[in-house]
C-alpha cells in the first residue's frame, strides 16, 4: 500500500491529490457486488474514509441502493422515501432494486445503518487532520485478518486497524511500534475491548488509535 502511494506521489510530483471512490455509475454497485452484506459495506466505507486521497461517494452507497448489469440499473433514482414519493423524489427510471429495500427515510431511523456508519466516518475524518491530509506509512500485524496503516502528518501520527474477517480477531499491542498507541481516538464497534496489551476487535470492526 505505501509503495502504491509513493509511486502515486512520485509519478505526480505532489501536484495532485488522488480521486479516491469505491463505485461509481459505470460500476456494478458495491451492495450488488456484496450480495447485500451490510457489514462489508461498512467497512468498504471506513477503508475509503481512512485512506489518503479526496474520496468520492457515489449517491446510494450511503444507503446501500443496488445496482448491477446495464447502465440504467446503475443509475437507478435516489431513494429519499420508503414509498418512492415525496418533495424531491426523481422517477425518470423505476427503481426496480431499491424500491421499497432502502431509503434515506428509512435508514435514519437506525442508529446502526450504513447511513449512520457513512456519517461517523466522515465525521471521523473532519476532525483527525491527520486521516484528511496526512501521509500512510506501513504497518503490519501478522494476522493478514487485519489491514492497517498509520496516518501521519507533522505534528500527530493515528494507527488505523481494519478488522475485514468475520470472526473476532486479537493483536498484541504491547512493544515494538505498536507500543506508542495506547489511546482510543475512534471506535466503530462498542464491543471493541483492551485488555492490557491485548486488542479485540469484532467483525468489520474500525479503530483509530493515538
Amino acid at each position: 500500500m505505501r509503495r502504491s502511494y509513493s509511486i502515486f506521489k512520485k509519478e505526480s510530483e505532489s501536484r495532485f491529490v488522488d480521486a479516491t471512490f469505491i463505485n461509481n455509475h459505470d460500476k456494478d454497485r458495491i451492495m450488488s457486488l456484496l450480495q447485500g452484506n451490510t457489514d462489508q459495506a461498512k467497512m468498504a466505507a471506513s477503508l475509503l474514509l481512512t485512506l489518503p486521497g479526496n474520496p468520492f461517494i457515489y449517491y446510494g452507497d450511503e444507503i446501500g441502493m443496488k445496482g448491477s448489469g446495464r447502465d440504467e440499473n446503475k443509475r437507478e433514482p435516489m431513494q429519499w422515501y420508503v414509498t418512492g414519493k415525496g418533495a424531491g423524489q426523481t422517477r425518470w427510471e423505476p427503481a426496480a432494486s431499491n424500491r421499497g429495500v432502502t431509503s434515506v427515510e428509512m435508514q435514519t431511523k437506525d442508529a446502526n445503518s450504513l447511513f449512520a456508519h457513512y456519517r461517523r466516518m466522515i465525521e471521523l475524518r473532519k476532525k483527525e487532520p491527520a486521516l484528511k491530509n496526512g501521509d500512510i506509512l506501513e504497518f503490519k500485524f501478522s494476522n493478514p485478518e487485519i489491514i492497517s496503516f498509520v496516518r501521519a502528518t507533522a505534528e500527530e501520527k493515528a494507527l488505523i486497524l481494519h478488522n475485514v474477517s468475520g470472526r473476532d480477531v486479537e493483536v498484541d499491542l504491547e512493544g515494538g511500534q505498536a507500543g506508542a498507541f495506547s489511546r482510543f481516538s475512534f471506535t466503530s464497534n462498542e464491543e471493541v475491548a483492551l485488555n492490557g496489551s491485548k486488542l479485540k476487535l469484532p467483525p468489520y470492526s474500525t479503530v483509530l488509535l493515538k
